[in-house]
Order: C-alpha cells, then structure tokens, then sequence
C-alpha cells in the first residue's frame, strides 16, 4: 500500500478558503456525448450528486426524471436547436441574469425547455449554475436543497448564490446567506433531509455500543492539499481519544468518510483513511465503520454516547438531533471554529496540540450530563444551526411544498 505519510507534512493553515478554490478548479471531468430525445417529466433533480436522496423524498408524490449536468452531454436535435435560439437570446437580452449565463446555463434551459417540468430541485444547493436557470426558466419552481455546511466565514462563498427558492438547514444557513449577499428569494427552514430520511428508518431510539465515536472527515485530496489543518486536527483528536480510551478503558469506533469506489493511483481512498487513522491511532478496543454511502455514520453516532469531530455537517445533523457532539478544534486556526453563536458552549473546544488535560476534563464534563442537561445547555444552539422537529421530518415539508405546485 502506498503512504500517505507527506500528509503529514502540511503546508502553513493560511489561505484555507483559498486552497479549497483552487483545488475545485483543478479538478477536470471527462464528458461523455450520448444522442436520446428527453422524456417530459412534471418534476426534474438537478444533477445526480445526491439524487437518490431527494428521489427518495419526492416517490410517495410524483414521477421524476434526473438531469445528468456533470460527465454527460445530451446533443439531441430537439436541444440543440433550443440551444442555438438561447444564443440569440441572451446576446440581445438586457436583463442581468441572462448576461451572466454560460453555456451551461443555456443548455440547461435548452433542454428544460424539452422536458417542460414543473418543478426543479437540486441537492447541490451551492451552485451558481442552477441558481442563474432558476432565473431564466421562468416555466417551472426551482428549489434547492441544502446539502452541508457552508462557510464557516462569509468570505468562503466565491459566487453569489441566485437560486429563488432554498429548503435548508436552520436559522444560521438564512443570517449568514443574508450577510453574504446572496440573492435568494425565499428561504424555508426545514432541517437536513439526509437527516430526515435517516430517523424515518430508524423510530427507534439506538442502543449504546461504543463509548466514543470518531466522526471522520477524511478526503485524500482535501487532507493533502485543499484542507490541511483538518488533517492535524484528525492526527492530534485521535491522539487525545488513544491516551483518555487506554487511561479510561472506552470503546471507540471511528465513522469512515470515504467511500470504495473513489480510487486515487490505483488504491482506493477508504484504504488510505483506514491507513490514515491506524497510523494516528493504537488501540485494541477500536471499531471501524465503512461508509455505506447512506447512514452508516448516523447509526455509529447515535450507537455512542459522545461523537467527536471537527466542523463536519454530520456532527452538526446530529447536534440538531440531540446528540453528544463535541466539535474540537485543535488547529490554532479560527477558520475550523464552529461561527457565530456556536463557537462558545460545552459542545465546542479550542485547543493545541499539547492541551490534552483540556480535552480530557470537557469529555468527562459532556459525559456526566444526563440527556436532560444536555438539551437545556444545548438545544437553543442546535436548532439554529440545523432544525430537527420530531413530529414534521424535513422530506414531509418538502413534499408539502413541492406538491402545491404540480
């Protein structure tokens, strides 16, 4: 197996914002061709990238198609002629939202127009693509569906987001997308639908087999190069959670955040995570958890009385739901700190890399308190960062309002 030991030697924690830019831009995708007239469909998901989830929803309700946007190009008559008349249309357009598309954008409408859906929802709630078709196409309700966590800093946004319509998280998502600047016109607060779907198929409160779980942001490209300071923070976490599990006795698991079907060189990047955390961790009592690509790491942290992490969305998905969730920030960098109201709190801990009597004392302080004590100092916090009512889950307000519209 191949080492991934240069990760360790990570470049300085500035410019993080910028790294992960710039490491998106470099990345290129093959594109296949493929001629097939487009089948009408009343609702259409932006994208495959998460597609599953809201086909997931949107099945009790309605029929749907999915528009590949990524790796295939669709170069049937029926759009292209469309497509050519989009040209015309924004060279003599005035309206500003036709002057900023690309051609992406037009060949997205091009082929919409053949579809004629009448909505559109995308899990990519970030994208300035599908935010600029929902201001052109003016023949369908566009939705997006917030995936993750953005930010942390308002900074970090390198487009405005011009998407009309945003189904998302929690209070957070709304202030910090109106500080930014993005032009949404009406934002609903409906909580994770990842979340959502995962307590659908599991009414039933989990038992406790692990004492802590280690929730795994690993990601080859983004520990080497886009994101470095969360690989010092994975290296020095697990090495706070060796000493206190070996000092305490704990059974610990640790929730993988890759996949088996991404591969890097020949070696895929699940076995370099797994590399990664043996190399940073020794201890018999531990757990490994393969991403299932669904809600593998939701059942690890609610099968463990504490989940540790740094600023993931899944930590944040089960902070809303009243789990124990430490977020630990052991970089030194504010960047990596949980914003605004979530930095202070017993849920949050700054510290270096020589404060482990800290990490210690605030573990024993989350695990003495009971799940009453836990909500009260809490709850407040978790709900503005990501909504999670127990009698309405966020898929059933997104049917409630996708369905006024069919």
């Amino acid at each position: 197996m191949k080492s991934i030991s240069n990760v360790i030697n990570s470049p300085p924690l500035d410019g993080e914002s910028e790294n992960i830019i710039r490491s998106k831009v470099r990345q290129k995708r093959k594109r296949k061709f493929f001629f097939s007239k487009p089948v009408q469909s009343p609702v259409v998901i932006y994208d495959t990238t998460g597609s599953e989830f809201v086909g997931e929803a949107l099945r009790e309700i309605t029929s749907f198609s999915t528009l590949e946007v990524r790796a295939k190009i669709n170069l049937h008559y029926s759009i292209l002629f469309r497509f050519i008349a989009l040209i015309f249309v924004r060279f003599f357009s005035q309206n500003g939202y036709w002057r900023r598309t690309s051609r992406g954008v037009m060949y997205d409408c091009a082929t919409l127009m053949t579809i004629k859906p009448k909505v559109v929802l995308t899990f990519i709630d970030n994208s300035n693509r599908f935010g600029l078709l929902s201001r052109v196409y003016q023949k369908a309700k566009f939705f997006a569906i917030q995936n993750g966590f953005r930010g942390p800093r308002v900074q970090d946004f390198p487009r405005i987001i011009y998407v009309t319509n945003l189904f998302c998280h929690g209070q957070e998502t709304v202030d910090k997308y109106k500080e930014v600047g993005h032009k949404i016109n009406q934002y609903f607060i409906v909580g994770s639908l990842k979340d959502g779907l995962y307590r659908a198929e599991n009414r039933v409160k989990q038992k406790k087999k692990f004492d802590i779980c280690f929730i795994s942001e690993y990601r080859h490209e983004r520990f080497l190069t886009s994101m470095p300071g969360a690989a010092l923070n994975a290296r020095v976490i697990l090495s706070y959670i060796e000493r206190y599990s070996k000092t305490y006795g704990m059974n610990v698991c640790v929730a993988f955040s890759s996949k088996d079907n991404v591969v890097i060189e020949g070696i895929s990047e699940s076995c370099l995570e797994e590399q990664f955390i043996k190399e940073n961790i020794g201890m018999s009592k531990l757990s490994l958890i393969p991403n299932d690509g669904r809600f593998s790491t939701y059942k690890a942290i609610d099968e463990s009385h504490v989940a540790i992490n740094l600023q993931s969305t899944i930590g944040l998905e089960a902070f809303g739901r009243g789990c124990k969730v430490l977020f630990c920030n052991a970089t030194g960098d504010s960047y990596y700190d949980i914003p605004g109201i979530g930095k202070t709190g017993i849920w949050a801990l700054r510290l270096g890399v020589d404060d482990y009597n800290l990490f210690e004392a605030r573990l024993k302080e989350i695990i003495a308190c009971s799940d009453e004590e836990w909500q009260q100092k809490t709850s407040n916090v978790a709900d503005y960062f990501v909504s999670s009512e127990e009698k309405v889950l966020p898929q059933d307000k997104i049917i409630e309002e996708v369905h006024k519209h069919l």
